[in-house]
C-alpha cells in the first residue's frame, strides 16, 4: 500500500470512529460512487466523512472504507444508497 494511502487511512481513523466497508465489484462502482459522495455531502457535510481504499488480499481497489463521526449516517447510507442503487 502506498504511503499516501496509509496516511489517509490513519487520518480518517483518527478523526472518525465509525467505519463501514463496501466491496467493489470487478467492474467498479461506476456512477454509484458519485451518488454516494453526493449523499455523503448532503447528509454529513463535506467535513463529516472520509473515504479511503480498503483493499483485501493485497488488491487496493476491491473495497473502500467510509468513515463517519456517528453511527446513524452509516446505517442510512447502507439502506438509502448502497442497497437501492442499480448497477
Amino acid at each position: 500500500m502506498a504511503a499516501s494511502s496509509q496516511f489517509m487511512i490513519a487520518e480518517a481513523e483518527r478523526r472518525f470512529p465509525v467505519r463501514i466497508r463496501i466491496g467493489v465489484p470487478p467492474d467498479g462502482l461506476g456512477s454509484r460512487l458519485d451518488r454516494i459522495k453526493v449523499w455523503l455531502d448532503e447528509s454529513c457535510g463535506a467535513d463529516g466523512w472520509a473515504m479511503t481504499p480498503s483493499g483485501t488480499r493485497g488488491v487496493l481497489n476491491d473495497a473502500l472504507s467510509i468513515y463517519f463521526a456517528r453511527c446513524h449516517p452509516s446505517e442510512r447510507l447502507r439502506r438509502q444508497v448502497v442497497c437501492r442503487l442499480p448497477g
